[in-house]
């Protein structure tokens, strides 16, 4: 199918007019008509379709919800302000119909195949003809749909798919439904999780409401899904004093997602709270976002604990400079570079520790010539293990043509066969030579 597109895209405009007689077929599939539609809008760009798209809509033998989505594709491509077409309520009953059977199909599937233990990933699969139904059907099937999500008959995951749908098509209808699970504390506490996730992701509420219910929820899963629309979704710092809370929590996720949140609201008023965190905080894995939000803090404060970190074999600490470095310039930059080129230097005492290869992943990131050498020292003492494609890549990253001989060498180098890939594409940074005409180059230097 998307070889054929693609030749329709080829043919461009000429093939236009053709194109509009399959839209305007009734007969045709909607969502192969649509997908016409997509190819003429998005791809060939061709404004011509602009009418016979509203001929469709004032089509009243043509199915509504198409008819719908037409008018919401001319409102937001093409600046149009149509209102929406009322239904009726011969239509209406249509709809509820077609809603009903399809989320009666994803319930039925959802209660057997959870029953046999299937992961949820392949049912998502195997319901989403079912949902790619409920979005084409749009906002005249919302009405419909909250009273599924409501319905605690039916499966948590079927609820779940069905306001998330909600979600997608974009209706804040579905707000008041999924507060009011929310603060249902007798619900299935899976669904009330993924109401706090997606009411924060769709922002579709403000930090004070989450904050608000925080504060009396008892439920971990809740816990982390609200702490989590907090700080990676809404990013507000009137959370941050919730989250500097929520790490001391006894729960390690609840607080790795508390660490994660002040990284992305960033400010200096986080930097000490992860500080500490890094430093005293029990559990490894906060410990080691910790490190990962510091980097994202740009501040220079955080440079001294990463380097201490460093020094212990932190990879996490590593990284975090990397991001740290491409920021920082002068004498906290030389810092910075001068420590990751020592956390470099591990491989000589235990080529088997992950914080030194994460070092020249990092010092790649900076772009500092000075790293070169050591790098390639490095390249040479891997003898072509594993570890060896990201001292290659930082190698090409940090542009300096004092590398293009070492990694011709390593081209011929039979240890170094399985990183052929980076070390061609590291020489097309450093040389400025196409992929292919590497490839062709590097088969004469192997025979």
């Amino acid at each position: 199918i998307r070889r054929l597109l693609m030749e329709l895209v080829n043919i461009g405009k000429a093939g236009v007019p053709t194109l509009i007689k399959v839209i305007k077929d009734r007969r045709k599939n909607w969502q192969f008509r649509a997908l016409i539609i997509y190819v003429i809008v998005e791809e060939i760009k061709d404004d011509r379709i602009i009418e016979h798209l509203i001929e469709i809509v004032n089509d009243e033998k043509e199915d509504i919800v198409v008819r719908n989505e037409i008018v919401g594709l001319l409102n937001e491509k093409f600046g149009k302000n149509f209102p929406n077409i009322k239904i009726s309520d011969k239509e209406k009953g249509k709809i509820e119909k077609e809603v009903k059977k399809a989320i009666n199909s994803i319930d039925k599937k959802c209660k057997l195949m959870m029953k046999n233990d299937i992961d949820d990933v392949l049912v998502s699969l195997i319901i989403d003809g079912e949902i790619g139904r409920l979005i084409r059907i749009g906002k005249p099937g919302i009405p419909f749909m909250i009273g599924v999500i409501k319905d605690k008959k039916k499966h948590w995951y079927c609820r779940i798919r069905v306001f998330i749908t909600g979600c997608i098509i974009g209706d804040k209808r579905v707000i008041k439904p999924l507060m009011e699970i929310l603060e249902d504390k007798s619900d299935d506490s899976r669904v009330r999780s993924e109401a706090a996730y997606r009411l924060a992701k769709n922002n579709l509420v403000g930090a004070e409401y989450l904050l608000g219910i925080l504060k009396d929820e008892s439920d971990t899963c809740v816990r982390i899904e609200i702490l989590r629309g907090l700080g990676t979704c809404l990013r507000d710092k009137k959370a941050i004093d919730a989250l500097v809370e929520a790490l001391d929590d006894e729960n390690e996720i609840v607080a790795a997602i508390s660490v994660d949140g002040l990284g992305f609201i960033g400010g200096e008023k986080v930097v000490e709270p992860l500080i500490n965190a890094l430093k005293n905080n029990r559990h490894t894995l906060v410990r080691a976002r910790a490190a990962e939000a510091l980097g994202r803090t740009k501040s220079k404060r955080a440079i001294e604990p990463l380097i201490e970190n460093l020094k212990k074999g932190d990879m996490w600490a590593a990284d975090a400079l990397g991001e740290l470095g491409k920021e920082m310039k002068g004498n906290d930059r030389d810092r910075i570079v001068k420590a990751l080129i020592e956390g470099l230097e591990i491989y000589k005492i235990n080529l088997d520790s992950l914080s030194w290869d994460i070092a020249a992943k990092a010092l790649g990131k900076i772009g500092d010539k000075r790293a070169v050498e050591p790098l390639i020292e490095a390249l040479w003492a891997t003898k072509g293990s594993s570890d060896s494609w990201l001292i290659i890549n930082a190698l090409g990253e940090i542009g300096d043509k004092r590398a293009i001989e070492p990694l011709e060498k390593a081209l011929q180098d039979e240890r170094y066969k399985n990183a052929i890939i980076n070390i061609l594409g590291a020489l097309s940074q450093l040389t400025g030579e196409d992929y292919k005409s590497l490839k062709a180059k590097y088969k004469v230097l192997r025979r």
